[in-house]
């Protein structure tokens, strides 16, 4: 069994994570296929969720995340950890592809974003801290 102070952070991990989903993650120009100007619209962090996957390399760290979470609970830290650099690659390689679609233009980088990125890299930290470093942690 994980010991109980890596078992925290991954707590840290998804608290942030569900804190992510009720903030603002990003800015985006919104241009309608037919007609009217653009709009500045801010989508929020469940927004993100339900609408990411069309924007497959940014929204498949959600996944990685899970599996990641899955596996250091069953002490596979380092296919954890691996699942991990994966996701923030991911996330953060969506901003990129964000940048280039043709209806949606991202304008601005929230505090949503912040946290949830924050959350994949807490879930790293806690996915390759030696066991003796976090027994030296524990009160």
């Amino acid at each position: 069994m994980a010991n109980r102070r890596s078992w925290n952070l991954s707590h840290v991990a998804i608290i942030l994570y569900l804190v992510s989903l009720v903030l603002p993650a990003i800015t985006v120009i919104d241009r309608p296929l037919f007609g009217s100007g653009s709009t500045t619209r801010v989508w929020f962090g469940a927004q993100c969720l339900a609408m990411g996957w069309i924007v497959w390399p940014g929204w498949l760290a959600n996944p990685l995340f899970a599996l990641a979470l899955i596996l250091r609970r069953f002490e596979q830290h380092g296919a954890a950890a691996v699942l991990l650099v994966f996701a923030i690659a991911s996330a953060l390689l969506g901003l990129f592809i964000l940048r280039d679609i043709d209806l949606v233009e991202l304008r601005h980088v929230q505090i949503g974003y912040v946290v949830w990125l924050a959350s994949l890299v807490v879930l790293l930290i806690a996915a390759v801290s030696p066991p003796r470093f976090n027994a030296m942690l524990e009160p």
